[in-house]
């Protein structure tokens, strides 16, 4: 119950407040230190703008989302309900699914910091 309660809150927060806007957002270590990009850089910024339902704007911030959003809603499901679907928990669990994930998301690290596509 806790977890949903602070779900919701935090929907709220991001539909409401442009974290553009409000100073209190966390802001990127990595940004911050590098100046380049982190895989997940601008991931507050797409939230509140898919909430708002402005996809373009939420492609334009992170378009990684996405393809990370689905999977982590998938993920979560199939976790919470591991003795139903135990073949897809393994799958979702093996070493398989983790070096993709790691591979994919390192390619997005490096094509977000070089293409201009995504700025």
């Amino acid at each position: 119950m806790v977890i949903i309660s602070v779900t919701i809150a935090i929907f709220f927060i991001y539909k409401y407040l442009d974290p553009a806007v409000y100073g209190f957002f966390p802001k990127c270590p990595s940004k911050l230190i590098t100046g380049y990009d982190c895989p997940g850089c601008g991931s507050q910024r797409a939230l509140h703008a898919l909430l708002n339902g402005d996809l373009d704007a939420a492609f334009h911030y992170n378009a990684f989302l996405f393809v990370a959003v689905p999977f982590l809603i998938i993920y979560a499901f199939v976790n919470f309900n591991s003795t139903k679907f135990p073949r897809l928990y393994k799958f979702l669990n093996s070493a398989t699914i983790a070096w993709t994930s790691l591979v994919i998301i390192v390619i997005w690290w490096i094509l977000r910091n070089t293409m201009e596509i995504f700025y």
